[in-house]
């Protein structure tokens, strides 16, 4: 709680007055004009029926007065952000097509501002699970995005113009199930590691 004098009270003026919680005195206060009084409750288990009630003293001239409140409470588990590692292969897509530039900040969080292409998993530290990027009108080769090894649902390119060869790490991600690299401009030989992948859902 914040108090701080709002005016210059004269000799004949007096504001003051007591915090109570419940019924218990916590402090009497009496506001400094330029001044602020910051009042802390600290480890305070404080349920529905805790109740602070502010009453002028008996020599007040002035109501009294609150001019800030804070209240925090216990949040859910405190996370740094998502994944580093997935952070730099979304980087690195950013920074290779013009078309992405307006990603900016956590891909994941908070939660009303996600990435509507990305899918996270959930815990202290986010993972990006699944990553859509069909119908982007991506041109040119992909990054290497073998950092993102957590990616583990569906990775979707396609209807894009990505050319060159098919990066050989897109076979590596030990947990992708489904790979849709359809309508792109890919040349040479499919990797081994993904003709050979036989737990990958590859089109």
């Amino acid at each position: 709680m914040y108090f701080s004098e709002v005016c210059q009270l004269d000799s004949t003026h007096e504001r003051s007055f007591q915090l109570y919680m419940n019924e218990f005195l916590v402090l009497g206060i009496i506001p400094q004009y330029g001044k602020v009084i910051e009042l802390s409750l600290i480890n305070l288990n404080a349920s529905a029926n805790t109740s602070f009630f502010l009453f002028a003293s008996s020599t007040s001239t002035s109501p009294l007065l609150i001019n800030a409140l804070e209240v925090f409470t216990i949040s859910d588990e405190i996370t740094d952000g998502t994944s580093r590692d997935d952070v730099e292969g979304l980087a690195s897509l950013k920074e290779k097509f013009e078309i992405l530039q307006d990603w900016n900040g956590d891909p994941w969080l908070p939660s009303p501002f996600k990435w509507e292409c990305v899918n996270c998993s959930t815990g202290a530290t986010p993972c990006v699970t699944a990553l859509y990027l069909n119908d982007f009108d991506l041109l040119d080769s992909l990054p290497d995005l073998s950092s993102m090894d957590a990616l583990e649902i569906i990775l979707y390119l396609h209807n894009n113009s990505l050319n060159g060869e098919i990066p050989d790490f897109l076979g590596n991600f030990p947990n992708l199930r489904q790979l849709n690299l359809a309508d792109n401009d890919f040349s040479g030989l499919m990797p081994t590691s993904l003709s050979k992948n036989t737990k990958l859902k590859l089109v």
